[in-house]
């Protein structure tokens, strides 16, 4: 059986309990969690801000070191320069090899410094804090005596000063801090040196071993932590030794720049990108994050990281909020049992008896009752139901006694309405025969409308055809006109050439004369002028015949433009006579529409009044229909009635039952039930009936 099952088929008193555990576990849980971030969150402050402080706090111990230091090396060079004069020459034009190099010469009070380094080893054995002389050359500081040596005892003649001690010397400045020299670490400190005039000609040193007491700040450094898993180094920034770790313990000599975290980056990079900080980060192959605070010292090319491991502060809080949640979970419970001890005697156990009252009476059995004297919403849910049975009790009485008169009236409605549907029927049959004629004349107006309308399209037609062709003889009889105007223009012309051909004649004429004149040299001159008096006579002879042929036109444009003005006269008679022809016609196809409409309005009311009688037909063959099944229904009821069982024990098989004998009986049974001292006993359920008299009767209560 799946959980879903279960809960739906458990009591109200068992899901109000289990719905209270869930909401105290979550509530619990809830609270919990909201304590254990706020502790945590408050806890990782407070340690953040401790971690910064002891980081700071081993940052000043540095920093009192490294002053402390400073000042006995400047003392010691002090008491050094006090053991010699203070006078120093220097000699450029003297060079001496020293090392692998020449340097100028270095004197001090006459003495020659360069390769005298027993010169030195007087006090560096009393104090065991070497020294050295530097010549100037040029820019450079060359080493030229001194008591310092490397490693493996080589001498360091003849190297050179690089980085910040040669700028500071070469500034005139004197410089103080810690180098590795000589796989040492020595806090040192370098001084100018000066001539008489003030010349800048080389520098002293001196170093004091401050070995053991790096080795013992390393130890100090090393063993600090809050926590067991705390721990604290210092790790190199110098170029070429960035991320060595200097300090003692697991991650000594190892560089913190091969560390990556759990994206697969460098870890520690942030420790190099600024000057002092924290960072939070998670180491690959580890399962807890840290933080780490760091602070440079720049004198010291050093990096102090103090680092926390977050898991490990947070373990206190973890353990607590784990404990709050095991009791928070017992208290719940104990809760939980104490609400569904309540719930079942209180609420479950009256909510079944309720049950099987409801379930009696779904089964028809109106007699049963249970007694209460509870007054919360129990107790008036029983007296609620008590009062369900009474009323269903009196409406079965009532529903019974009025049975009969309801069969009696349905069989009444039956008969009147089979009679209406005959009549009915008759009616629709008159009003289809009305109908169908009443379509034959609407379809014999409707043609003739139609042919009405026909005839004035045509005459439609007609019309603009007649009335085009007295356009167009407008258009002609102006055509004419222009053409006969056209004519007289060119007789006009006509009249202009022969009037030019006179004249050139004339010319003609007197030039023939003044060519005889001139004798044997105007007879080129006479040839000309008879042939221009020829052309002159052709051209007055054609425009003669040209113009008896536009004499001619003109005469039968003249009767052409008579004709067409009687024939555009007869074409406006002609399209008058049409244009009354037309409006008869139009009158015609008008009364005809109006009669086809009056004929169709005339249709579609008796086909209207033919579909309300078809409709009225339908109707009363439901209502006959539903007359008849209002009988049977009414008999079944009465059947169904009689299986109802009423307080007292008696059915109603007898319909004469009054509604006031089924109330007095219902309070009689419910004054003679016993009633319980004890709360479980004060309902009584009723007796079980068996599954098939129930089945049956649950279908005929859904029926009812």
């Amino acid at each position: 059986m799946t959980i879903k099952k279960r809960l739906a088929r458990a009591s109200v008193g068992s899901k109000l309990a289990l719905l209270v555990l869930l909401l105290m576990m979550a509530a619990f849980t809830a609270l919990g969690l909201v304590f254990s971030t706020a502790s945590k969150m408050q806890v990782e402050e407070g340690t953040e801000r401790a971690l910064a402080q002891q980081q700071q706090q081993i940052t000043n111990t540095i920093e009192l070191f490294d002053t402390t230091m400073q000042s006995s090396v400047t003392r010691m060079l002090n008491a050094f320069l006090a053991t010699i004069p203070d006078n120093f020459t220097l000699i450029e034009d003297r060079r001496l090899p020293i090392g692998e190099r020449d340097a100028p010469a270095l004197l001090n009070a006459g003495f020659m410094l360069n390769n005298q380094s027993g010169y030195l080893a007087d006090f560096a054995n009393r104090t065991g804090a070497p020294v050295s002389f530097f010549v100037r050359d040029g820019e450079d500081f060359v080493r030229i005596a001194t008591t310092l040596k490397t490693e493996d005892g080589s001498s360091l003649l003849g190297l050179t000063l690089s980085g910040g001690v040669k700028d500071a010397l070469n500034a005139g400045k004197p410089y103080t801090g810690m180098l590795y020299l000589a796989g040492r670490h020595y806090m040192t400190r370098y001084r100018p040196i000066t001539d008489f005039n003030d010349n800048l000609i080389g520098a002293s040193f001196i170093g004091v071993d401050v070995g053991e007491q790096i080795d013992e700040l390393y130890a100090t450094i090393t063993n600090i932590q809050l926590h067991e898993k705390d721990f604290s180094l210092v790790a190199s920034t110098a170029p070429g030794q960035q991320g060595k770790v200097l300090t003692t313990g697991q991650w000594q000599g190892r560089s913190l720049m091969d560390f990556n975290n759990a994206q697969g980056e460098p870890a520690f990079a942030p420790l190099f990108a600024a000057d002092s900080g924290q960072i939070d980060y998670r180491l690959a192959g580890e399962d807890s994050d840290r933080i780490t605070s760091f602070q440079h010292y720049p004198a010291w090319d050093w990096v102090v990281a103090t680092t926390i491991d977050k898991q490990e502060v947070t373990a206190g809080i973890t353990q607590v909020r784990n404990q709050v949640f095991g009791l928070a979970l017992l208290l719940a419970l104990a809760v939980a049992g104490i609400l569904y001890f309540l719930e079942r005697r209180l609420i479950s156990r009256p909510l079944d008896a309720l049950v099987s009252l409801a379930q009696a009476l779904a089964r028809g059995d109106l007699s049963q009752r249970i007694t209460s004297q509870r007054q919360d919403e129990i107790g008036k849910l029983t007296a609620a139901m008590n009062s369900v049975g009474e009323d269903l009790s009196r409406v079965v009485g009532q529903v019974r006694g009025t049975t009969g008169a309801v069969n009696q009236a349905a069989g009444e409605i039956a008969q009147g309405n089979e009679e209406l549907s005959a009549r009915t029927e008759q009616s629709a049959s008159s009003l289809q025969e009305t109908s169908a004629s009443m379509e034959e004349i609407t379809t014999t107006v409707q043609h003739s409308a139609d042919s009405a309308q026909q005839a004035s399209q045509l005459v439609n037609s007609t019309s603009e055809q007649a009335r085009r062709g007295n356009d167009d003889m407008r258009k002609a009889q102006a055509s004419m006109e222009d053409i006969n105007r056209s004519a007289e223009r060119i007789s006009e012309i006509i009249s202009l050439i022969d009037g030019i051909a006179f004249q050139t004649n004339i010319l003609a004429l007197n030039a023939s004369v003044e060519a005889a004149r001139a004798g044997e040299h105007g007879r080129g001159f006479a040839v000309v002028a008879q042939e221009v008096r020829t052309l002159a006579t052709r051209s007055s002879d054609a425009s003669r015949e040209i113009r008896g042929l536009i004499d001619e036109s003109i005469s039968h444009t003249q009767q052409g433009v008579a004709q067409v003005k009687d024939a555009s006269q007869a074409m406006a008679e002609i399209l008058s006579s049409v244009e009354r022809v037309n409006d008869m016609i139009a009158e015609i196809s008008a009364g005809a529409r109006e009669q086809s409409a009056g004929v169709g309005q005339v249709n579609a009311a008796v086909s209207e009044l033919d579909a309300m009688t078809q409709q009225n037909t339908t109707l009363v063959n439901q209502v006959s229909g539903a007359a008849r099944s209002m009988s049977a229904q009414a008999q079944a009821l009465e059947q169904l009635m009689a299986g109802f069982k009423v307080a007292g024990g008696q059915d109603m098989a007898n319909p004469s039952m009054s509604r006031q004998s089924v109330s007095h009986q219902s309070m009689s049974h419910m004054n003679t039930q016993p009633m319980a001292d004890a709360e479980q006993s004060a309902f009584t359920p009723p007796a079980p009936a068996t599954r098939g008299s129930q089945r049956r009767e649950e279908e005929e209560w859904e029926a009812f």
